[in-house]
């Protein structure tokens, strides 16, 4: 820990040099039972969060990096979106310190992947060896539904507005036709009783 603000004796903010980065890659896990056993792992003595990562399903991973380099960089970092391209040497967990929540989905490379709970509370995603793109994305079902019922609503307004507008008109139309054409007949029957009249 290293003090970076001192000049208020009642606060003192210190930057944590050993803190891991928002997004990485860990080699190993650690399956626990459920969550209270893995808010135990978590506070075990020997846990090191750089080296194994705590999962509540899943299969167990022990992989050697083989001296690789692996990265991991944002591409994208939005509220309900986040991409990150990733190099792994052997089958990793990406772990991002992001708090998990039901209705997150990930995919690899544009194909669906299992999104686990890590640590705790945060999200992990298995990736194979090689460079990928993942992408997590925020869709809960409910959302998912809601929008669907949302855009058949306004489909049938539409459709409703557009049926009315054009009944409207051909109700119209009839009309107008209908009186023009019952005063031109009443006007050429009363042309005839005058010509009549006057012959």
């Amino acid at each position: 820990m290293v003090p970076v603000y001192t000049d208020n004796p009642q606060i003192d903010v210190y930057l944590n040099t050993a803190a891991l980065p928002r997004a990485f890659l860990v080699y190993r896990s650690q399956i626990v039972a459920d969550h209270a056993a893995a808010w135990q792992a978590i506070h075990a003595p020997e846990f090191d969060p750089a080296q194994v990562v705590i999962l509540e399903q899943g299969e167990p991973l022990v992989a050697d990096p083989n001296d690789g380099k692996p990265r991991v960089s944002f591409t994208r970092y939005e509220l309900n979106e986040v991409k990150l391209a990733v190099a792994t040497p052997a089958n990793a967990l990406l772990v991002l310190s992001d708090v998990y929540y039901p209705g997150w989905q990930a995919t690899v490379d544009g194909a669906p992947a299992e999104l686990l709970r890590a640590d705790y509370a945060f999200r992990a995603v298995p990736v194979p060896p090689g460079e990928h793109i993942v992408r997590m994305e925020f869709a809960p079902w409910p959302w998912r539904v809601g929008l669907t019922i949302s855009i058949v609503t306004w489909l049938g307004l539409i459709v409703w507005g557009l049926a009315s507008l054009c009944g409207r008109r051909f109700n119209c139309l009839i009309g107008r036709t209908f009186t023009t054409g019952h005063f031109q007949r009443r006007q050429n029957q009363l042309h005839r009783d005058v010509k009549d009249r006057i012959i």
